[in-house]
């Protein structure tokens, strides 16, 4: 019997960014990768001094914080920048999900107008909203070459400002998205930056499952993965779209977009 495939997977900053059950994400990687006949060592690296070997990991995921502690985070490791930049260059996928994304912006924009610098990973930045809108999203997209369907819920703080030449990870189906628009989260070469919380990985895992296939494609590993089934996340999905079609338009914002 064939020795197991290992991934290595980093989990940044737990203790600082926790605000939305963000373990659950890396519970769905270690499983999904169980359930495909791989192994995930995950480390946890709580403390933004500390010195990373980025191009050493497979997997960094990057949870969701209090903008001001993104902010924090961003000026701690700043100097560590090229290094990540070399690692995605390298193959290693990188996941930030909800307000964690704000730390590969360019500029950070609060709500009273002052402005912080991202890692200035990928261009687009990131400005504060003066409310919160929570609401479920549901959207199309296409990751490593694998088109879905993702759903998962939203708790907008900030909105995503896309260049024009920046690629949107998705098409908001249903749900405010980057900033009440048609776009949601961010495409570049092996990084998916997403809104959706959940945790999306456990609700999606045809997600968790390209993100390991593009880990495996990066490292240059050609393996039969198990075909697996997914009906209880299949018919979740199902049930949250059936919820969403009897729901009332949101009047909160009037440009969220609303799926048929």
């Amino acid at each position: 019997m064939m020795e197991a495939v290992k991934i290595k997977a980093a989990f940044l900053y737990p203790d600082i960014f926790c605000l939305n059950g963000d373990r659950g994400n890396v519970m769905a990687l270690i499983n999904t990768a169980e359930r495909l006949g791989l192994h995930i060592e995950v480390d946890r690296i709580n403390l933004p001094d500390e010195k990373i070997d980025f191009a050493a990991y497979d997997i960094v995921y990057v949870p969701s914080g209090e903008l001001k502690y993104v902010i924090l985070v961003s000026q701690a490791i700043k100097e560590q920048c090229e290094n990540i930049q070399e690692a995605i260059a390298g193959g290693t996928v990188f996941l930030l999900t909800g307000t964690g994304i704000a730390l590969f912006a360019r500029k950070i924009i609060r709500h009273d107008g002052a402005i912080y610098r991202g890692l200035g990973i990928a261009n687009f930045d990131c400005k504060e909203r003066t409310t919160v809108y929570g609401d479920d999203l549901v959207f199309s997209a296409r990751v490593f070459g694998k088109e879905m369907e993702i759903t998962g819920c939203q708790i907008a703080m900030i909105d995503t400002l896309l260049d024009k030449e920046t690629t949107p990870l998705g098409k908001v189906l249903y749900g405010y998205g980057n900033c009440g628009k048609s776009d949601e989260g961010l495409w570049m070469q092996n990084v998916i930056l997403t809104n959706a919380l959940g945790p999306v990985l456990i609700k999606n895992p045809w997600l968790t499952t390209a993100m390991i296939e593009g880990v495996l494609a990066n490292k240059n590993i050609a393996i039969e993965l198990p075909k697996i089934s997914w009906d209880i996340e299949e018919s979740s999905a199902k049930k949250i779209k059936e919820f969403i079609e009897k729901k009332e338009k949101p009047t909160i914002l009037s440009n969220v977009r609303r799926g048929k």
